[in-house]
C-alpha cells in the first residue's frame, strides 16, 4: 500500500464517507450497538449533526428485533451463528411510519477488547407498503376465482391497475410455473414483459446456471419460507441481485413479490472492502516496525556487541570494583539482539515477504519445538504456495499462529496437528489438539473484554474475508479449530 499508514488511513475514511449508501461502524458497550462513525448518508437520513449521533444507542432511532440481541449474544459466547445479521425495524417517532433493513457484521477486533460492527441499511417503507398491498391482493384473487366470466374481467382488468402500481416486482404463477401475470415493475426490472415471459422459458432466461434456476423453481414451489436471495439475469445481460418472498393462491396458483437488491449489496461489499483494506493497513504497520526493528535497531545494537568485544579484546586486568564486566554488559547487549529479533518477527515474520508462507510456517514451527520440547507438531500441507493470494497468506499464518499459541500457553498437549489443504476454489485449515480442551461459549462469555479476545481476532479474519470459521472444544477432550477461506 502506497503513502504512510496514516495518509491511507485517511483515504479509507473518506472512502466511507462519500458512499451513497447509507453505512455506519457502531461500537458494543455493555452488549448495546452505539453508533461510532457514521457516514454522511447516515447523517442525512437521521438529520442530525455526526456528533450527536455519535454514541448514541441505535435502539434510541429504532424498534429493534429480538433476533439483533441473540446474534449479539451468540456473536460474545463464540457460538456459531450467521456472519450477518439481517433484520427490520421500524424508526421511532417517524410520522407515516418508515422502515428499514439493517444489515450488521463483525469488524476486525481491536487490541484493546473494543467490539465494532458494520451497519448497512437501506429504507425499505415502499417494499413493507407493498406487502400490505400484496396481503389485500391475495384476498382478493381468492374472491376472483369462481367469479362469472364478465365480472371476471373488470375485476381483472381493475386489479391490474392495482399491481401496476405497486413499486416491487409482482408475478403470479400456476403450479407448473408458467407465469400468469406479472407487473410493470417487473417489466422494467428484468426487462421482460408479460407477453415474452408468458410464451417463453421466462426462468431459463433469468436463471441462466441450472443448479439457480434448480433452486428457484424449489422457492417458488415451496409453501413458503421467507424472503431468499437470488441473483438472476436482465434481458440486456445485466446480473441483478434480487430477493423474493411468495404466497400461495387456491387452485396451485402462486404471487411472488420481489424487489432490487443489488444496492445493498453492493454497500455491503464496499464496507467489507473497507474492512479487509483497515486489516490490511494495520498488517503495513506491523511490516514497516518489524523491519525497522530488524534493520535499524537491530544492526545498531549487533555493531555495538561488536564494538565491545573488539574493546575486550585489548584490554588487560579485571574492572574497577562495583563496575560490571565488559563481558557482562555484551552478553546483556546479545540477549537484547535475540529480543529484538523476537519481537520483530512476531509484528510479521520477514520470511512471509520474502520466501512465502509455507517456509515461514516450516520456521515458525521448528522455533516452537525447539522453546516447547514436550510438544509433538505434525504439519501436513496439501496446497502449494502459488495458490495462494498474497493478502490471504498474512490471515493464514496469523490463525496459525493464534491456535498454536492457544496450544502451547493454555492447553496443556503434548500433541498438535496442522493440516493445510485446497478444496475446490478454497483452502482449508484445520489445528487440533490432545490437550485439556475447554468450555468455548464459558470464555468468550467472560466479562473480561480481553477474554477469548484471540478466539474472536482468529474468526474475524476469516469472516473479513468470506470465510467460515468454527471451534470445536470440551473439557477434557482437546480442541480443533477449523476455517474456509475462499480463494478468490
Amino acid at each position: 500500500m502506497g503513502g504512510s499508514p496514516k495518509d491511507a488511513q485517511h483515504l479509507l475514511i473518506d472512502f466511507f464517507d462519500t458512499l451513497d449508501q447509507q453505512m455506519a461502524i457502531l461500537q458494543l458497550k455493555a452488549g448495546e450497538l452505539f453508533f461510532y462513525l457514521p457516514n454522511r448518508s447516515v447523517v442525512a437520513f437521521f438529520d442530525l449533526p455526526a456528533d450527536r449521533l455519535a454514541n448514541t444507542p441505535l435502539k434510541a432511532f429504532a424498534e429493534l428485533d429480538d433476533c439483533l440481541q441473540q446474534w449479539l449474544r451468540r456473536c460474545a459466547r463464540g457460538a456459531k451463528r450467521p456472519a450477518v445479521c439481517t433484520f427490520e425495524c421500524r424508526l421511532r417517532s417517524r410520522r407515516p411510519p418508515v422502515w428499514l433493513e439493517c444489515r450488521v457484521f463483525p469488524l476486525p477486533p481491536r487490541p484493546d477488547g473494543s467490539t465494532f460492527f458494520g451497519l448497512v441499511t437501506v429504507d425499505i417503507t415502499e417494499r413493507k407498503k407493498a406487502q400490505d398491498e400484496l396481503g389485500k391482493v391475495k384476498d382478493r384473487l381468492q374472491d376472483i376465482i369462481d367469479l362469472g366470466t364478465d365480472e371476471l374481467e373488470i375485476t381483472t382488468e381493475s386489479l391490474r391497475i392495482i399491481l401496476d402500481r405497486i413499486p416491487v416486482m409482482i408475478c403470479c404463477y400456476d403450479a407448473s410455473a408458467k407465469v400468469l401475470f406479472v407487473n410493470h415493475a417487473f417489466e422494467e426490472v428484468t426487462g421482460w414483459g408479460l407477453a415474452e415471459a408468458r410464451r417463453s422459458n421466462i426462468l431459463a432466461a433469468l436463471y441462466p446456471d441450472p443448479g439457480d434456476r434448480r433452486r428457484a423453481l424449489e422457492f417458488m414451489m415451496s409453501d413458503g419460507t421467507g424472503w431468499q436471495d437470488f441473483r438472476l439475469r436482465r434481458r440486456n445481460g445485466a446480473v441483478l441481485e434480487t430477493s423474493w418472498d411468495h404466497a400461495p393462491l387456491a387452485d396451485g396458483i402462486r404471487i411472488g413479490i420481489g424487489i432490487d437488491i443489488t444496492q445493498r449489496i453492493q454497500a455491503e461489499k464496499a464496507l467489507r472492502r473497507l474492512s479487509r483494506q483497515t486489516l490490511e493497513m494495520l498488517e503495513s504497520d506491523r511490516q514497516a516496525v518489524a523491519k525497522e526493528l530488524h534493520d535499524s535497531i537491530g544492526a545498531s545494537l549487533a555493531a555495538i556487541k561488536f564494538a565491545l568485544e573488539g574493546r575486550v579484546s585489548v584490554m588487560g586486568g579485571p574492572p574497577a570494583e562495583g563496575e560490571l564486566p565488559f563481558e557482562t554488559i555484551i552478553a546483556h547487549l546479545a540477549d537484547t539482539i535475540k529480543e529484538s529479533k523476537r519481537i520483530s518477527n512476531g509484528l510479521r515474520p520477514l520470511t512471509l515477504d520474502d520466501l512465502g508462507l509455507l517456509p515461514t510456517l516450516k520456521a515458525y514451527v521448528r522455533q516452537l519445538k525447539e522453546t516447547f520440547p514436550h510438544l509433538a507438531i505434525a504439519m501436513k500441507i496439501g496446497v502449494r504456495e502459488t495458490d495462494l493470494p498474497d493478502p490471504l497468506k498474512i490471515v493464514l499464518y496469523r490463525v496459525i499462529q493464534e491456535a498454536l499459541n492457544n496450544i502451547h500457553k493454555h492447553s496443556g498437549a503434548d500433541r498438535a496437528d496442522l493440516r493445510l489443504k485446497r478444496r475446490g476454489a478454497a483452502v482449508e485449515l484445520e489445528v487440533t489438539d490432545n490437550g485439556g480442551g475447554f468450555a468455548v461459549e464459558e470464555i468468550l462469555a467472560r466479562s473480561d473484554p480481553l477474554s477469548g479476545y484471540g478466539l474472536r481476532g482468529m474468526r474475524e479474519r476469516v469472516e473479513i474475508c468470506g470465510g467460515s470459521f468454527g471451534i470445536r472444544s470440551r473439557k477434557g477432550a482437546g480442541t480443533t479449530v477449523h476455517a474456509r477461506i475462499p480463494l478468490g
